[in-house]
């Protein structure tokens, strides 16, 4: 086939990095737009409110403003809301096949338990250092595993299943070398993004990760799966809700896009641009195989190596996560290539094993020759 400038369009790009699903994903139930948004609402507030509030407080503080405080701390005040949105969906969902499964529930129950505990214990003043992290990591868990329960509570106001949103239990198809060189691709264009913003003269504020990097390693590790969990599914519920409501694919992408980046203003225009384009891309990959946990996969290794390279630079972590990612997709690149020359000859090897016995088979004599 003759090379032409066509060949290098958007959409046949795209088409070929991102082919479609080799199964047929079943068509998206139809709900109005109220309840749609509704839920999206209900979502994002629950699930990544305080954290949005946060930010913008802290982008305003450093541009000389300043927004009235929470009336409770963050993880508390995010505790309270997830805990209060899954008890009013779990009860009036009762009456509709699928929900969040009991199991799921109840470890949600038993994390806001613990959480409750140590906090009653803090206001004491009972609560030593070591056991305030421990509290702190309780909370993010409670969130990640409530956002879960949530999402997979409101797929039963949508008349499926968790599985059709694709938070259903983690399988071994979540971890397909395919769809996370796929996921990984909205997270190389976002540090691309950013780098170039932060080139132009555009510099980002402060580094990610120091609140959880302050308070130990396994908060950080802890906190780090509570991003990736809570922004990807609560992300994913909200690009679902839109997508059964049958808006246009532009305001779908668009909406979570936009609700990604008000929690990552205070990262400045460098982090709020890469987040556009982040949400952007992970909403069209959503869409496109219909899978949560490879982005959160890449969602949690993406967070780790800026935080990792946050420890040694302020202002290079973007480029050291978009190096880190295209030599690993290089490398996995170089590695296909040797298995197919691989298989190649293997496949020339059986060929010429066959022609030979056909041969031998024609002519009567053994191939190869036997020794007497």
């Amino acid at each position: 086939m003759p090379f032409s400038l066509s060949s290098l369009s958007p959409a046949r790009l795209l088409t070929r990095m991102l082919p479609e699903p080799e199964t047929p994903l079943p068509a998206w139930p139809k709900v109005s737009v109220r309840r749609a948004l509704g839920q999206s609402a209900l979502l994002y507030v629950a699930a990544l409110g305080p954290s949005a509030v946060n930010a913008l407080d802290a982008a305003a503080n450093l541009l000389g403003g300043d927004l009235p405080d929470l009336p409770v701390p963050s993880l508390t005040l995010n505790v309270i809301l997830v805990t209060i949105a899954v008890g009013v969906c779990a009860i009036g969902g009762r009456r509709r096949p699928g929900g969040a499964p009991r199991w799921l529930l109840m470890t949600f129950g038993v994390l806001v338990g613990l959480f409750a505990v140590m906090v009653a214990l803090y206001r004491q003043g009972a609560l030593s250092p070591a056991l305030l992290s421990v509290a702190v990591s309780i909370g993010l868990c409670a969130v990640a595993v409530g956002t879960v329960a949530l999402v997979a509570s409101l797929a039963s106001g949508l008349g499926v299943t968790p599985t059709f949103l694709g938070v259903g239990r983690p399988g071994r198809a979540d971890v397909n070398r395919k769809l996370l060189d796929r996921g990984a691709l909205p997270f190389i264009a976002a540090g691309a993004t950013a780098f170039i913003l932060t080139i132009l003269g555009l510099a980002m504020p402060i580094q990610p990760s120091d609140g959880y990097l302050s308070q130990g390693v396994h908060v950080l590790v802890v906190g780090i799966a509570y991003t990736s969990i809570t922004e990807e599914v609560a992300l994913a519920g909200v690009s679902a809700a839109l997508a059964a409501a049958r808006l246009p694919l532009w305001l779908v992408l668009a909406l979570p896009a936009v609700l990604r980046s008000l929690y990552h203003a205070v990262m400045g225009v460098p982090g709020v641009g890469a987040t556009l384009v982040l949400g952007a891309g992970i909403g069209f990959l959503y869409l496109r195989y219909r899978r949560i946990w490879p982005l959160v996969i890449m969602h949690a290794v993406n967070d780790g190596l800026a935080a990792f390279a946050s420890m040694f630079s302020r202002d290079v972590w973007i480029l050291a996560v978009a190096v880190a990612w295209g030599a690993t997709l290089v490398i996995q690149k170089i590695r296909k290539r040797a298995k197919q020359r691989g298989e190649r000859r293997l496949l020339s090897a059986d060929a010429t094993a066959q022609a030979a016995e056909t041969v031998a088979a024609a002519t009567g004599f053994p191939f190869p020759p036997q020794g007497r």
